[in-house]
């Protein structure tokens, strides 16, 4: 016997925050029913898990029935928008990051320009000749 949309009431009840005796009072069957589902003894009939779906329209019939997609509606929906944020911040933060590389490495170009000139400058005072081959001029 195939149990699984019995062990998906049985998610639905915790979700929901609800006792056995609540769901059974909500659906207007009688509490020892809801325990032989969530027990596993017998199969919740059809009509049932159309009343479930008609009492909380939140819940997706599709999970209900198949097991595919995520239990409240409009779940799945919510968790492709967030993984699309995610992935434009992420684009974003690539893209400053690689700008702010490029800045710092033409900075550290100028910077060792600026070395190499200024260590020109420390050989001429200290009388040696440049380190780039030519001779000084006197």
């Amino acid at each position: 016997m195939e149990f699984s949309i019995n062990q998906r009431i049985k998610e639905l009840i915790e979700y929901k925050k609800l006792s056995q005796d609540q769901f059974a009072f909500e659906l207007g069957i009688k509490k020892q029913q809801v325990s032989n589902w969530v027990k596993f003894v017998e199969k919740v009939p059809e009509k049932h898990l159309i009343t479930v779906i008609k009492k909380y329209p939140d819940i997706n019939a599709r999970w209900l029935f198949l097991g595919e997609g995520s239990m409240v509606e409009g779940e799945d929906s919510k968790i492709e928008g967030n993984i699309q944020d995610q992935k434009s911040d992420y684009r974003k933060a690539c893209e400053e990051k690689d700008l702010t590389i490029k800045c710092l490495s033409d900075h550290i170009n100028t910077l060792k320009e600026t070395i190499a000139s200024k260590q020109q400058v420390i050989d001429l005072m200290k009388g040696s000749p440049p380190k780039n081959g030519y001779a000084r001029s006197g």
